[in-house]
């Protein structure tokens, strides 16, 4: 776990300083990279309207389209611990062999696979830390991050790197 600042592009598509969407409604979110994730959401669209800062929630998805992620794990009951309880995720449609959750307005899935399925561990080099590839990463304030770090802690789940 890392916090990081949300890297933007403009409407070109190129990377900039400041990505701005409309939201239904004609609202407009504005998503800066020189601080945390942070959503701005403007109280209307004209110029000199004011705007408050609230962050990206469950409830409130960063803008975009969401993404979907399946990936595979041994033990459905330690999935839904961890990521039910642990990381707060709610949980979707599921069955005996897969489970839904929503990380942050995106759909996760874990789908059961054995106990004998096993992938390749890789791991490349990044900032003096041998990272495993593939692995998935969360864009959060750096007070979010440290909430998630503190709760991650508590539940007595080891880290691969430390934060």
């Amino acid at each position: 776990l890392s916090p990081i600042t949300a890297a933007s592009r403009n409407a070109a598509g190129k990377f900039g300083h400041m990505r701005i969407h409309t939201l239904r409604g004609g609202a407009s979110t504005n998503t800066s990279t020189d601080s945390p994730l942070i959503a701005r959401h403007a109280s209307s669209t004209t110029s000199n309207s004011t705007s408050t800062t609230k962050y990206v929630t469950l409830a409130q998805p960063a803008p975009g389209s969401p993404f979907h992620y399946a990936f595979p794990v041994h033990d459905l009951e330690l999935a839904k611990k961890f990521y039910g309880e642990v990381l707060g995720c709610v949980e979707g449609r599921s069955s005996d062999k897969w489970q839904d959750y929503s990380l942050h307005g995106h759909q996760i899935v874990a789908h059961w696979v054995g106990n004998d399925y096993r992938c390749q561990d890789y791991y490349n080099p990044v900032d003096g830390d041998d990272v495993p590839v593939p692995h998935t990463g969360l864009a959060l304030t750096v007070e979010q991050f440290h909430e998630l770090t503190d709760r991650v802690r508590a539940a007595g789940v080891p880290f691969i790197i430390e934060p």
